[in-house]
């Protein structure tokens, strides 16, 4: 028979039934390979923290068409990029077509215009509710703070990435005003609210740099229920939101620094290290609050004001001060206040996590729209990671600070492989079993006080800064080339 021989699983096998279970898994698991787009197998990994009705095709719209990109494949195309920071749009496309080559699907183009218009199609909605569910599915697997009474500890803090210097970008994220057209990046900053068991982003908003940190927590109000406690830097320690906390049910505990002034002589003395202090309200409102939020804060807020002092070996004792609007000394000593501030550095670390292990301090694509939605890929690529160290830490009686999070991406990507070619539910079923048993042993070493300087070793190569827009860069040199070959032409005899 002339041409190509291809193979199709047959539904029944009357002649050989003793094959039959082993040739409809084999049909199966390639038509598996080819739906979900794994690049490489991500799916058979990371699928089944993503409900299927979370990113199923929709009846009618532009997302109910068959097409080659649709929405699941689409999802997961753009989560592969994510964790790779260094894939461009025409990988996927060229590992999406080698897919259909294997299964002898129609041929596709190698022409990115598909896959980018399919990231466009993608609704924000969708991503929004596939990361509702990994951060539910996180917290049910990570337990409760030590002494936190059953309340959930949340972690809010702000920080800044760039954006790909475009004029959509610079219109709604504008670059810093000292730097010159075309010569910097937009600037998008990002407030999160982390849950500091668990360690996932639990919400994030959006804002440029002439926006500041408190009108974005306000923001993030909504998100915080009645019990939770909330930690926060000097920046938090305002009244406006320590009283509005404390109207909503919701306690608070920040570093007390700025205009007003702290002094540990005041107050009622409630031990060695703490005292009961008031505040007053201040005279005018802030911008960021209504009339109706600035009337239902109290004229007056009580608050412990507690002493931390931090010893280290060969150096003098580091002393700041905490506020707090937990008020029971009992319930909440003043030693338990001072452990759980410290640990409020987890925040960086998981920001470090995002911003340079994942690559998100530098987003790539050009439209404000896809930013955003970059953005929401990379929380949920986060999340999804965290999920994975929040199953495996009972299986090794491990605290969930001590998983390694950069050695759970290595081990998920290297067992994609092996779950892709697994022959049956069983046998990825003990693939995921080793796999949470690997993640478990990536452990971080214990290394107390340490001390890392913010330098390279690496020298940059010696060019030129760019102190123009890339259009007057090109214009200048391509000025000095034609005057050097006119002087070149007049020059001979």
């Amino acid at each position: 028979m002339q041409g190509r021989y291809i193979y199709r699983p047959m539904k029944t096998t009357p002649y050989l039934p003793a094959l039959r279970s082993k040739l409809a898994a084999m049909g199966h698991r390639s038509r598996a390979t080819l739906t979900t787009a794994s690049l490489p197998s991500l799916h058979h990994a990371l699928g089944h923290f993503v409900p299927l009705h979370l990113l199923s095709d929709e009846d009618e719209g532009v997302n109910s068409r068959q097409r080659i990109f649709f929405l699941r494949r689409t999802f997961w195309c753009f989560l592969w990029q994510t964790l790779g920071s260094q894939r461009a749009c025409r990988d996927v496309v060229l590992q999406v077509k080698a897919l259909c080559a294997l299964e002898s699907e129609a041929v596709i183009s190698s022409d990115t215009g598909a896959y980018v218009t399919a990231r466009h199609r993608l609704p924000i909605e969708r991503l929004q509710a596939v990361f509702e569910y990994l951060v539910k599915k996180s917290a049910r697997g990570a337990g409760e703070i030590p002494g936190a009474q059953g309340r959930r500890i949340m972690v809010v803090d702000a920080t800044v990435i760039q954006l790909p210097d475009t004029p959509e970008n610079q219109k709604r994220y504008p670059q810093p005003p000292l730097q010159k057209q075309g010569c910097g990046f937009p600037i998008m900053k990002v407030s999160a609210l982390f849950n500091l068991a668990s360690a996932a982003v639990e919400n994030v908003k959006l804002g440029n740099r002439r926006v500041h940190e408190l009108p974005l927590f306000f923001r993030l109000f909504s998100h915080l229920r009645r019990g939770d406690i909330w930690l926060g830097d000097a920046l938090y320690s305002a009244y406006v939101s320590l009283a509005y906390s404390s109207t909503q049910g919701v306690d608070a505990i920040a570093r007390q620094e700025g205009p007003r002034h702290c002094n540990f002589r005041q107050g009622k003395k409630l031990g060695p290290q703490e005292r009961l202090i008031t505040w007053s309200k201040p005279l005018c409102k802030p911008h960021y609050i209504t009339k109706r939020q600035w009337a239902a804060i109290p004229a007056t807020l009580q608050l412990r004001l507690v002493r931390v002092e931090l010893y280290r070996p060969g150096w003098r004792p580091l002393v700041f001060y905490v506020v707090t609007t937990l008020l029971d000394t009992q319930a909440y000593p003043a030693d338990w206040i001072a452990a759980l501030y410290l640990r409020r550095w987890r925040l960086e670390l998981c920001f470090r996590d995002l911003k340079t292990s994942l690559g998100m301090e530098q987003l790539r694509t050009k439209s404000p729209s896809m930013a955003e939605k970059e953005v929401m890929l990379f929380l949920i690529a986060h999340n999804l990671i965290r999920c994975l160290i929040a199953e495996s830490v009972p299986l090794h009686a491990q605290h969930i600070e001590n998983i390694s999070f950069m050695g759970t991406v290595a081990v998920a990507r290297q067992y994609c492989y092996a779950l892709a070619m697994a022959r049956s539910r069983q046998a990825r079923n003990k693939l995921f079993v080793a796999l949470l048993n690997a993640i478990a042993e990536e452990t971080l070493p214990f290394r107390p006080n340490r001390i890392e300087p913010r330098a390279v070793k690496r020298r940059a190569k010696p060019f030129p800064r760019l102190i123009l827009s890339r259009n007057q860069f090109h214009a200048r040199h391509a000025n000095k080339q034609l005057a050097r070959v006119n002087w070149c032409y007049n020059a001979q005899p």
